[in-house]
């Protein structure tokens, strides 16, 4: 028997070395929820020392739902544009309109390798906010509201 579906909720932040004991452990994943609202400790120190140049690539290859609709941006952007973390095409993601907006400064933000293309989906909280500049960002992307997500499981 595998695991297919994992959620995950802790007070305290969960960091890179969580997140690769969790791709390890459930290599069939095909669900993960995250409700954590504390910032991640280490994100600063990983970017001022370039450690990510040592980091094992995590991935997630059977994932298909990531829900990051109860989660600190630090997480959101983990998912999103951090290049030791490989997500599958096709995936449905849900996230909070401000945590996106956030994390991709005002939808601005483009960088290489990050994982924005390979959604299917994307569902959001706040659909009557959703404009040019986030259908822009997320150009191949159909753009639903969070409660599809619920109703699609």
């Amino acid at each position: 028997m595998s695991v297919t579906e994992v959620l995950l909720y802790d007070e305290h932040s969960f960091e890179y070395e969580f997140f690769l004991r969790i791709s390890k452990s459930f290599p069939f994943m095909r669900e993960l929820t995250i409700n954590n609202r504390k910032a991640q400790n280490k994100k600063q120190f990983m970017k001022s020392n370039n450690d990510d140049q040592i980091l094992p690539i995590i991935e997630y290859p059977n994932l298909q739902r990531l829900d990051l609709s109860d989660t600190h941006d630090d997480y959101v952007e983990l998912f999103l544009f951090d290049t030791k973390i490989f997500l599958p095409n096709n995936l449905h993601i849900c996230a909070h309109y401000q945590s996106l907006k956030t994390v991709t400064y005002y939808f601005t933000r483009y960088t290489t390798g990050s994982n924005c293309v390979k959604l299917a989906a994307l569902y959001v909280d706040e659909m009557d906010q959703i404009n040019e500049h986030i259908k822009n960002y997320f150009p191949d992307t159909c753009i639903r509201k969070a409660i599809d997500f619920e109703l699609l499981k």
